[in-house]
């Protein structure tokens, strides 16, 4: 089982070997985490928007939340055609009906999509 900070580390290291942004580096938004008690959501950005607020910083687009699954170490992106809130009830929905059997991801109406 994993603590919020292994699963953040996780979130850190993917999202900055998956999406390099040129003379920064992505960051967690770490006010905008949300924890269950199965997982973590979390946003990020990069570094120096964060930091200063300043849009000239922003180089990335599409950046969609993280999900890591407390118990799997698993790592999802979420949605970007939903909101967070939404998405995060989809995946409470399907983990009632044991989300884990799920081969992929699903979108609102229950089906296997892309993202949750």
């Amino acid at each position: 089982m994993l603590s919020q900070d292994q699963a953040r580390q996780r979130v850190f290291e993917e999202i900055n070997r998956t999406c390099p942004v040129k003379d920064d580096y992505l960051d967690i938004i770490d006010a905008l985490t949300v924890e269950r008690p199965y997982g973590w959501f979390f946003m990020f950005d990069c570094h120096k928007l964060i930091e200063t607020g300043n849009p000239v910083y922003s180089q990335i687009v599409g950046n969609v939340p993280i999900f890591v699954d407390r118990e799997t170490g698993q790592l999802h992106e979420i949605a970007w055609k939903r909101s967070l809130e939404e998405s995060v009830r989809a995946y409470e929905t399907l983990r009632g009906a044991d989300a884990r059997a799920m081969d992929g991801k699903v979108d609102g109406d229950g089906k296997k999509d892309a993202n949750y």
